[in-house]
């Protein structure tokens, strides 16, 4: 039973990376404008590096979707490493965030919410759980649903479930849901439109 429970945490956060990745694909500005230290008032165009950091916030979500999905389609030693070194280098790029005081990360596209510990701590916390599934050779989703059946399905639903709830709340949906503000504490009444 312990082996299912790891491989829950797993496919959980291998699917917060494919979530992260699509964001970046679809909202590539946020992460643009942290990789080039602009301000969202700057824009793409005052800036002669930000159509670069677009396509590098593309690339990077491409990796991320990759990575994340592999993982859940292979599991195993290799890609529980580079998943797990994948979050241990956005760990040193949450806490370069903290320290510089940027107002995003851009991790979660224009959900991105300002840089945190806690936001650090889950990205430690999943590059632990990714290190410790290759360790144990975390089975894909498909070979563990032949090996266990209708077990495997249940976790695998808990595994969605937990990945949305990191999502929701490491994205600052939480707190434009539950605060009318967006995730830069601007009001998400009049000023909706002005988001990227």
């Amino acid at each position: 039973m312990p082996m299912i429970v790891a491989e829950v945490v797993f496919w959980a956060v291998s699917l917060v990376l494919i979530g992260s990745g699509a964001m970046k694909i679809s909202q590539p500005d946020e992460f643009a404008r942290f990789v080039t230290g602009a301000s969202a008032s700057n824009g793409r165009s005052s800036n002669p590096l930000a159509g670069s950091a677009v396509l590098l916030a593309r690339i990077t979500g491409v990796v991320e979707v990759g990575v994340g999905a592999l993982a859940l389609v292979n599991g195993g030693v290799v890609l529980g490493w580079v998943l797990g070194v994948m979050y241990l280098l956005f760990s040193g790029i949450i806490a370069y965030a903290i320290a510089t005081g940027a107002p995003s990360c851009g991790c979660f596209g224009s959900m991105s919410s300002k840089p945190s510990v806690g936001h650090l701590l889950v990205n430690l916390g999943s590059s632990t759980v990714a290190l410790a599934g290759a360790i144990l050779s975390v089975r894909a989703v498909n070979e563990a649903i032949a090996a266990d059946g209708p077990l495997v399905i249940a976790a695998a639903g808990v595994a969605v479930i937990f990945a949305g709830w990191l999502i929701f709340v490491l994205s600052g949906a939480n707190r434009t849901i539950l605060t009318g503000q967006s995730s830069k504490g601007r009001s998400t009444g009049s000023q909706s439109g002005q988001r990227h």
